[in-house]
């Protein structure tokens, strides 16, 4: 691996004076004189660097020696890895993700539209800290085709694409360190969580379309995930015991949205059904009867089957609801009870139901059965601070005394008169 002079033959001549003097290459005084070959210890392939000078900063003598310790000390580092651009090794790093079908789907959406049109034609070895707080600030910035990121948006899409995107490549060997350090990232507005208050529940709820008003009470009441929200059938519903059996979700696959199992095995739970939530689901079933629709159904995903199924709410063309509807009904709520559109999503919802739960003193325990975490770190983690004293009553007495503040109209079996105008 010693530096090679280009520049000079290793064979030696007489010159005039007898002396043995050195032969001059056909390169002599062309291009960079130095040149170190060596193995690469990844891929096994010959490399050659070319430099100006043997020694001293920037030298063929100073690069042999850094390959030498990094390939001792495993820390080498493929030069022509870095090279890429950032556009194609996300593809990559898409390609190899261990997730679910409909994971790796909002995954590369979040590529395409947020990744690839700010950082996609940097070279890899080009990203560094700056480069990610610079992402970050564009993502902010309103523009004239797009509004800036929510807070919650942008931490969501940095914790779940970009950190561990660089954190791949660092493993995968393409650049020698993480760039995302001393990242800072906007703050979400009042404390961890923007909140809602059992007032804005009740005006998001008014302002919904009636079919879909009693999945704002379900989701405040009792904590599902979008999901398991719309993969919720006739069957999961116990009205004499008062519970919701949360046994799958309705998710998307090649874009057709399909049963499939929960998220962690922890998320298959019992929910206590509290009287508010209770009651406008009865009146919903009541109203628009749960007909049998024909859905893929994957909770076992080696054996996959077509079935019939009658999910609680179906999307306004009467198929299995689709993110994207959502979307667009759950804006249009949004916007007619006046909240902040990039602030409250459905999981705001979730967060009431966990928080009013940990505001009434519930332990750790309950508050992750009834939320479907994987571990009770989990909640912790995501609660944190929220916490007051030891655990009292039921679930189901706690979100009932949330509740005690809404009107008559929601604590009985009578039908508003505009509940049934679609």
């Amino acid at each position: 691996m010693a530096p090679q002079d280009l520049w000079y033959l290793k064979k030696k001549e007489k010159g005039p004076d007898g002396k043995d003097r050195r032969v001059k290459s056909k390169r002599h005084g062309r291009g960079q004189r130095w040149r170190v070959n060596y193995t690469d210890p990844v891929t096994g392939e010959d490399r050659t660097a070319h430099f100006d000078k043997k020694s001293g900063v920037d030298s063929a003598e100073e690069f042999e020696n850094k390959i030498k310790a990094a390939i001792a000390e495993g820390r080498y580092i493929d030069p022509k890895a870095g090279q890429q651009l950032v556009a194609d090794y996300a593809d990559t790093w898409l390609s190899r993700l261990q997730k679910r079908t409909s994971t790796r789907s909002k995954y590369a959406g979040i590529v395409e539209n947020h990744i690839k049109p700010v950082l996609g034609e940097y070279k890899m070895v080009q990203v560094v800290s700056g480069t990610i707080q610079d992402w970050v600030t564009d993502r902010r910035t309103e523009t004239n085709d797009r509004k800036p990121l929510a807070a919650s948006t942008l931490r969501t899409i940095y914790n779940s694409v970009v950190y561990p995107m660089f954190k791949r490549a660092v493993t995968d060997r393409v650049i020698p360190a993480h760039p995302c350090v001393d990242i800072v990232l906007p703050e979400l507005p009042d404390g961890e969580y923007d909140l809602p208050t059992i007032e804005q529940v009740d005006a998001l709820a008014r302002s919904m379309d009636t079919y879909y008003r009693s999945t704002i009470f379900l989701a405040a009441g009792c904590g599902p995930r979008l999901g398991e929200v719309f993969g919720l059938e006739l069957e999961a519903v116990d009205f004499l015991r008062r519970e919701v059996h949360i046994r799958h979700q309705l998710t998307m696959a090649n874009g057709t949205p399909h049963l499939a199992p929960l998220k962690t095995k922890s998320s298959k739970r019992t929910v206590e059904l509290p009287t508010v939530a209770g009651n406008m689901l009865a009146r919903h079933i009541e109203l628009y009867p749960p007909k049998p629709v024909l859905v893929w159904d994957r909770t076992n995903p080696d054996k996959p089957r077509q079935r019939k199924a009658r999910l609680l709410w179906l999307d306004p063309s009467g198929r299995p609801m689709r993110g994207s509807r959502w979307s667009d009904i759950w804006r249009a709520g949004v916007d007619a009870a006046g909240l902040p559109e990039d602030t409250y999503t459905m999981t705001s919802l979730r967060h009431f139901f966990a928080t009013t739960l940990i505001y009434a003193g519930k332990n750790v325990k309950s508050v992750q059965m009834a939320m479907g975490h994987a571990k009770p770190t989990v909640t912790l983690e995501t609660y944190l601070g929220y916490w007051p004293d030891d655990e009292r009553d039921g679930t189901r007495a706690v979100v009932d005394a949330a509740f005690a503040s809404l009107s008559d109209e929601f604590c009985t079996r009578s039908v508003p008169d505009d509940l049934g105008k679609a």
